[in-house]
This record gives structure tokens, sequence and C-alpha cells, in this order.
């Protein structure tokens, strides 16, 4: 028989690539539009999306119940409730104290100006009126205005007013030496201020 000439028509055709698993394209497609996925229910039309149960715990946790409010507020009254009696006592004692420290340091001031200007200056307490101090000369005249003490603060007992010579001696202008301030807050307590002859200012 003779031989044929013609080209095998086989060797020109495509040769089909292999089939591309099915599995791995639903996957990828998952995992590429996990978001665009939409769920479908009886009697609900498609495309209608649902929210997951864990977008709606996410959802709960961002903001409080009212009752969670209401214990919050509830605890925050009773702290207040059991800290303020306290918490006002001791600003009442920060007033005593400041005050005490103030009419010391007012007494050491006279006797630095004493010193100073080689005069003799005078300390009057509850002068010109209650609750005052001021700086007096020897002849009782102003070397500086009145101070009035905190409020919430008193002149409970004073020995008397006392005058400071140039040379910064302390005495007494009525009562006895050494001279002592107290001063008393609304708590009945109290600062006791004390002075001595050779001019020292001691507030425990």
């Amino acid at each position: 028989m003779p031989t044929s000439s013609a080209p095998d028509q086989s060797e020109n055709l495509v040769r089909p690539t292999s089939p591309v698993p099915t599995k791995s394209v639903l996957a990828r497609y998952r995992t590429r539009h996990i978001r665009s996925v939409t769920h479908y229910f009886a009697g609900v039309s498609g495309g209608t999306h649902f929210v997951s149960a864990n977008d709606m715990s996410a959802a709960r946790n961002d903001g409080f119940t009212l009752v969670e409010l209401l214990l919050v507020v509830g605890l925050i009254a009773v702290l207040a409730a059991t800290t303020a009696p306290s918490i006002a006592g001791g600003m009442r004692r920060f007033t005593l104290t400041s005050a005490s420290q103030q009419v010391a340091s007012t007494i050491r001031t006279a006797r630095y100006q004493a010193v100073g200007r080689n005069t003799t200056v005078r300390v009057r307490f509850d002068y010109p009126g209650s609750g005052q101090y001021q700086i007096l000369d020897a002849s009782d005249a102003d070397l500086g205005p009145a101070k009035w003490l905190l409020e919430g603060a008193a002149f409970s007992s004073v020995s008397g007013d006392i005058e400071i010579d140039p040379q910064g001696r302390v005495t007494a202008l009525s009562g006895t030496m050494p001279a002592t301030i107290v001063l008393a807050g609304p708590d009945a307590d109290t600062r006791t201020i004390s002075v001595s002859r050779s001019g020292r200012v001691e507030l425990p």
C-alpha cells in the first residue's frame, strides 16, 4: 500500500490542559470574598445580609448597660459619702496650720524690721479688730497693714502683745515670757506659737 504523505493533523491539535480542581477554586474564592458571602434562608430573598453572632457580641461590648451605669454611680456615691468627712477635717486642720505659720512668719518679720531699722517694733494680736494682727512701732503707729487670720482660725489664748527692741530681744507688753499665742480651729484643734526672750519663734 502507498504511504500517505499528508501530515499528521493530530500534531497541530492543542492539547487540553489538566482540569482545575473545583475545590481549589472555591477555596480561593471564599478566601478573597469571605466578607461578601451572602447567607440564604427560607423566606428571605437573596442578597440579604445577616450580622453574625460574633459581630453582635462585639457591638454589645462597645457600651454599658443602664444597670452597669447605675452600679458605678452608686459606688461613687458611697465612696464620696465615706471619705467626705475625713477630707473636710483634713482641710480644716490644714487651714489652722497655715494660719499659725502666717502669724509666726509675721513675728519673725517684725524682729527683722526691729534689727534692720534699729528701732523698737511691736506685734499686737486681735488688733485692730478680732481675728487681726499687725506690726506697729513703739508709738503704735502702723508699720504695715493689719492682717486677717484665715477663715476657720481664731486666737484662742494670747499671753499678751510683744515688743522687740533693736537688738532683737523680746519683751511682753502684758503677761509673762515666753509669750504664747494659741490659735484654735472649729474642731477644737489648736496650734501654739511660742516666742522666747531672745526672739526665737517656735511652732511645733
